[in-house]
């Protein structure tokens, strides 16, 4: 396995979990408010 194609798996898992993270935190502040 290459180190770019390695790099681009860390950059796509990154990715997806920070769209998550927003995802949760808009829920809970739509909960909140």
């Amino acid at each position: 396995m290459r180190a770019e194609s390695f790099f681009t798996l860390i950059e796509i898992f990154i990715i997806f979990v920070y769209n998550k993270f927003l995802l949760i935190k808009d829920g809970l502040s739509l909960n909140v408010g």
